[in-house]
């Protein structure tokens, strides 16, 4: 019986985390696009289906994109300097292939709005910054001195 190649505990915590944070920054930039085009509170309450979709496919990309460039590893996220470029390096592509895609798609919610990519930008930056390298590396350091996760080392 062939089985699938186990990926250690601590990459499926960093993607769902991935994943959590696009969509929390999108959700967030979609109400700060409102409030700036509106100048008020935001008049509907929800977001709409295409808008939904829209979120859990960019939250999707992210994931993949990130994978791609190995921010899953364990040399990369304990590493300061490495993990924040190499998490503006995703965003960008992350913010190209938004952009790209708000060419070839007449979705109104992406289109009439580049405060809603700014916003999105910011607000991604800023969460990954604090989640990813500051949270997420000193939880898994500080476990990782108690001995509570252990690596696997062959020497």
């Amino acid at each position: 019986m062939p089985t699938a190649k186990k990926y250690p505990l601590y990459k499926y915590i960093l993607a769902a985390i991935d994943f959590s944070t696009v969509a929390v920054s999108h959700v967030l930039a979609f109400i700060f696009a409102e409030l700036w085009l509106n100048e008020h509170l935001p008049s509907r309450h929800g977001l709409l289906i295409g808008e939904v979709a829209y979120v859990i496919g960019v939250a999707a990309t992210c994931v993949f994109i990130f994978y791609s460039l190995g921010l899953y590893q364990i040399n990369v996220f304990v590493t300061v300097v490495a993990h924040l470029e190499r998490i503006i390096k995703g965003l960008v592509v992350l913010l190209a292939g938004i952009a790209a895609f708000s060419i070839f798609t007449a979705a109104e919610y992406i289109i009439d709005s580049w405060q809603l990519i700014l916003s999105f930008a910011i607000t991604e930056i800023v969460l990954f910054a604090v989640i990813r390298v500051v949270l997420f590396r000193q939880v898994y350091l500080s476990l990782s001195r108690n001995r509570v996760l252990q690596r696997n080392v062959l020497i």
